[in-house]
């Protein structure tokens, strides 16, 4: 049974979105770098910068002395609106926002405010992004004038053959984030693992670094349960294998709090990583150099079984965890573990 709920509706990277089927489509758009190595500098120069603006991860509060910059940022960009606001959000193709992000098109969470509602495709906008540890949302919209000739949205592609309910995940060969193989049906079997799609270069708090704020605490409470911390465990696959080494995602889980004993990354043949989005029902397609796709999360049983898939990012991190408690934790007591 799916459970399909709307997601909370990176170089140049652009990023959009689009419902399709009750899901909002993500997509990012990622022009190509000269060399692996200022792919890593960049990301690693991402996560350094964590430090400076505050981990999206973290659970503790900010101290007395943290100013109110840390807690909350604010910047001024510039863009050209690709779709009008809907649903709370709205589709702006930004210029470079220094200190944060580089180029791209992607959703922002609006206010229906006039100066947002009257806002049409092409317009050239200058607007106020505030970004905190947990949200994003722009405001103070100033019309500029008319960009030249709006870019047209291209479809969006079919997803792949999709696993219902107790089909077994056929087999697949990934590399962990120490680059050692992973072979699938094995790795699957005995446990009940928790399967989730994301990519590094994505730093919107309401995208990928939810995914893993929400999978932070799926580990949390499935290891403190002695009942079925043996026999739970957590696979995030990259939609992103270009960039995302395995050098990259063990760095990446470090940053998000990953025991790799217990929550491990994957990467692979790009058309090995396409193969299973499709399975678990995800869109996965490279149109004139944008990434598109969508947000699943699932679990598979001991069996290599899939028991349930939550589309989106609607999902919550109890919700998850109690599902695999109920089917694990009777397992565990019948076999007196």
């Amino acid at each position: 049974m799916d459970r399909d709920a709307p997601a909370p509706s990176l170089p140049d990277v652009r990023a959009s979105s689009e419902h399709v089927g009750g899901a909002t489509v993500l997509r990012c758009m990622m022009a190509p770098m000269r060399s692996s190595l200022r792919l890593q500098l960049a990301f690693f120069c991402s996560i350094a910068g964590f430090a400076s603006i505050g981990n999206p991860l973290r659970s503790e509060a900010p101290s007395p002395a943290e100013s109110h910059e840390a807690a909350e940022r604010v910047f001024t960009v510039n863009g050209i609106v690709r779709q009008p606001a809907r649903d709370g959000r709205i589709i702006i193709a930004h210029q470079d926002i220094p200190g944060y992000m580089p180029a791209m098109t992607m959703p922002f969470n609006v206010a229906d405010t006039p100066d947002v509602t009257e806002l049409k495709p092409g317009d050239r906008v200058r607007f106020q992004l505030h970004v905190t540890d947990d949200a994003s949302r722009a405001d103070h919209f100033e019309r500029l004038g008319r960009a030249a000739e709006p870019r047209p949205s291209s479809a969006l592609p079919k997803p792949g053959k999709r696993l219902k309910a107790g089909d077994t995940v056929p087999g697949f060969q990934l590399a962990d984030e120490e680059g050692r193989p992973l072979d699938g049906a094995a790795y699957l079997k005995g446990h009940f693992t928790v399967v989730s799609f994301l990519f590094t270069r994505c730093p919107v708090p309401e995208f990928c670094p939810l995914t893993a704020r929400k999978l932070r605490d799926v580990q949390s409470a499935l290891q403190g349960d002695p009942r079925v911390r043996d026999r739970s465990q957590i696979l995030v696959i990259t939609i992103d294998p270009e960039f995302d080494t395995p050098t990259v995602l063990k760095a990446y889980g470090e940053s998000v709090g990953a025991d790799p004993h217990f929550w491990k990354f994957a990467t692979g043949n790009p058309e090995q990583v396409k193969t299973l989005m499709g399975e678990f029902g995800l869109y996965a397609e490279r149109n004139n150099g944008l990434l598109d796709h969508t947000l699943a999360t699932a679990v598979v049983g001991s069996d290599g079984r899939l028991l349930e898939v939550w589309r989106g990012n609607g999902w919550k991190a109890d919700e998850v965890a109690d599902f695999v408690r109920f089917r694990a934790a009777p397992m565990a007591e019948k076999t007196g573990e």
